[in-house]
Parts: structure tokens; sequence; C-alpha cells
């Protein structure tokens, strides 16, 4: 349940709690210190709070979720996960801002930018 009634916002980010993969490159202690639950644990989560964050999108708004994890079972599974319980989420494409390909799902790694790596995708509500 949000402190929102349904359709509130045009358009809510969820940048969801991950396993933090992508900032590795600045925190290089994090590959020893974690180990696979770190990853395994997250998914339900992050679809929990995206399935409730999307109650709170007017149709014509967008829901975009966001991780600075690069594993998958955090960023394209959950995004799927969520799509096939939710007919009224279409995705959106995104244009990569480092080398202009064009996605519906899209992963930023480390070595484009010199930065962390991330994930972002962009949902619209369309009934």
């Amino acid at each position: 349940m949000l402190p929102v009634k349904s359709g509130f916002f045009d358009g809510v980010l969820v940048d969801a709690p991950c396993s933090c993969t992508g900032t590795w490159r600045r925190n290089p202690d994090m590959r020893w210190i974690d180990d696979v639950s770190s990853i395994e644990t997250k998914p339900e989560l992050q679809l929990d709070i995206l399935q409730r964050s999307a109650n709170a999108v007017r149709i014509g708004g967008e829901l975009v979720y966001a991780t600075c994890s690069l594993a998958q079972a955090e960023n394209q599974q959950v995004v799927n996960a969520f799509l096939q319980s939710n007919v009224n989420f279409e995705l959106e494409l995104l244009t990569h801002p480092f080398d202009g390909s064009q996605s519906t799902m899209l992963t930023v790694w480390p070595q484009q930018a010199d930065s962390d790596g991330m994930f972002v995708a962009k949902m619209r509500r369309i009934k």
C-alpha cells in the first residue's frame, strides 16, 4: 500500500535496492565481501516495490525502474516479470547516452563512461 491514491503521479522513479555490482569499480572490496546471495535475495523485493509503485502512475504516465546493478536477475528479469503481470504497462524506447544505440532496457557499463554501471527501463501506463 502506498501513502497516495492510485493514479496520483505522472511519473514514478523506482531506484530499487540492489546488489550494487555496478559500483564495484569504485568499491573493489565488495567483490570479495559479497556472495551470490547479495543478488539472489533482491529480485523478489525489487518486483514487490515495482508492483506497488506502479499503482501510483496515471494512465499515460511513466514508471522508471533503475538499479546500480549489472545482474540480469535484478534488471531485465525483474522488468520482464513485472510486465508479464501488468499488461497495462509497456516499455518505452531509450537512447543510450554514450553510443546512441536504442533499446527498451538500457545498461551502462563502467568502461563505457568511466563511471559506475547502471540499468534503466522506462515503462508507460497505457490503460
